[in-house]
């Protein structure tokens, strides 16, 4: 996944970088550092889809 497309995965579940920084127990310097990178690293990507999953199980009526 390219950065740009994170970028928007994280505004959609209403994450900002400090913010996924915490719910992946990372430093805010490490979401940075991704968000810099052309690629994101694959297993960066995997914990940003199971807090997806888990948005729109908690809030189904934002993917109507």
């Amino acid at each position: 996944m390219k950065s740009n497309e994170y970028k928007s995965k994280m505004v959609m579940i209403g994450l900002n970088q400090s913010k996924l920084a915490e719910a992946l127990q990372v430093s805010d310097r490490t979401v940075a550092r991704w968000l810099n990178e052309t690629v994101i690293p694959k297993m960066a990507v995997l914990a940003l889809e199971a807090l997806e999953a888990r948005h729109k199980r908690d809030n189904p009526n934002d993917y109507i």
